[in-house]
């Protein structure tokens, strides 16, 4: 029998997970916002996309999908966090839909209720070698909401939370100068579609685990208004179907990672070589 190794397999398997083609909607992803016109216009139009992501940028972003997914159940499973399943869009007057599916919902009202159902999570386990080990996992969950407790006794308010993986490289320059102005964007888009004051967004390193967190508030005028602009304009190029001019700027990250990067932007970059 030949050789082979499991790792080919991986990387083709998690090929399979890119779209070939935008999905024609009429409909802005919250997560779009703040992104090239251009880019979105083709993709919300349809248009199959000339650079799909090869395996190695797909299993770094699988890897770190998993990270973010792992943290999401930790908070699920001590119960102060939820994930809204219902489809939301929030719409102002006469503008495109933004579909708002945060990840992270925040809670509590009740810590009496959170800690009867740890009891009662250890009360049910199953009578077998496993029991006493994952007794003592349940032990040391209560004693962490008996401390979330004691810190905040009201509970704690209801509060958005987007969380995002970086690498080492963008984790430092994140730190630095904050958070991303289209994070920034997705983010305030849920504020509005579940009408919060503040929400935040948790960075984590990929590569070592540390992790920075951002407040954004509701009510942040020049966020605001960029905000606006961007859902504006984007209504404008597709209620009408004129196709945006093509934006370049050599330094601006966006373009080298766009999925029509030889359609737009390859013979432009080759140029500033």
């Amino acid at each position: 029998m030949n050789n082979w190794n499991l790792s080919y397999l991986l990387k083709d398997l998690i090929k399979t997970r890119a779209n070939p083609v935008g999905e024609v909607r009429q409909e802005v992803w919250a997560s779009e916002i703040g992104m090239p016109y251009l880019d979105r216009y083709l993709d919300m139009k349809g248009v199959p996309y000339t650079n799909l992501p090869d395996g190695k940028a797909l299993a770094n972003f699988f890897l770190g999908e998993q990270i973010e997914s792992g943290l999401k159940q930790m908070l699920e499973n001590i119960g102060i966090a939820y994930t809204d399943n219902e489809r939301v869009v929030y719409q102002q007057k006469d503008l495109l839909g933004v579909v708002a599916k945060p990840d992270l919902i925040v809670e509590i009202n009740d810590w009496e209720k959170i800690k009867e159902n740890i009891k009662t999570e250890a009360e049910n386990l199953p009578d077998d070698k496993y029991k006493e080990r994952e007794k003592n996992k349940l032990r040391e969950k209560y004693k962490t909401i008996i401390q979330f407790q004691e810190r905040y006794p009201e509970g704690l308010k209801k509060t958005i939370f987007e969380i995002k993986s970086a690498n080492t490289n963008s984790f430092k320059m994140i730190k630095k100068e904050g958070a991303k102005l289209h994070h920034q964007l997705q983010l305030l888009t849920y504020l509005k579609a579940y009408n919060l004051p503040e929400g935040h967004i948790i960075y984590i390193n990929k590569e070592y685990g540390d992790m920075n967190e951002f407040v954004i508030r509701a009510d942040n005028e020049n966020l605001n208004e960029l905000w606006n602009i961007d859902i504006e304009t984007m209504t404008f190029y597709i209620k009408n179907d004129i196709k945006p001019e093509l934006e370049f700027y050599a330094s601006d990250w966006r373009y080298k990672y766009s999925k029509y990067y030889d359609l737009l932007y390859k013979e432009l970059y080759e140029r500033e070589k």
